[in-house]
């Protein structure tokens, strides 16, 4: 396996943020990238906005959208999962959360310091 340098933002920015650990993987067999990654926050920072992980290894591919498993876990056990989204020839995963209806986009304040964040899945690159 391949590393790669997972970065949190929160409306395209971390002003602040510190991290004690940034962890990335993946492979790529064949125009699929198999991907995984670990944030843990020290300190979330004070951007606010949309949650992003930028910092994948390719772009996907044109025409198509990216899905990818997150988890997020609170040191005190809560865990939200949701999904990572990849728009067709981006490299930015868009993060969203499932409030019982419909996926939202995953906020700053659903983020907190201490926090580990997890990603894992596939996407086809160009």
């Amino acid at each position: 396996m391949s590393s790669w340098t997972p970065l949190l933002k929160f409306g395209s920015a971390s002003v602040g943020m510190v991290y004690a650990r940034q962890i990335g993987r993946y492979t790529e067999v064949n125009g699929l990238v198999f991907v995984e990654a670990e944030i843990l926050l020290s300190n979330k920072g004070s951007s606010l906005g949309p949650a992003t992980i930028t910092g994948l290894p390719f772009a996907q591919a044109v025409g198509l959208t990216g899905l990818l498993q997150v988890v997020v876990e609170t040191p005190l056990g809560e865990v939200k999962i949701g999904h990572g989204r990849i728009d067709p020839s981006d490299s930015v995963v868009g993060l969203a959360k499932w409030n019982g209806d419909v996926f939202e986009p995953m906020l700053h304040s659903d983020f907190h310091d201490d926090q580990r964040v997890l990603l894992s899945g596939w996407y086809t690159k160009p």
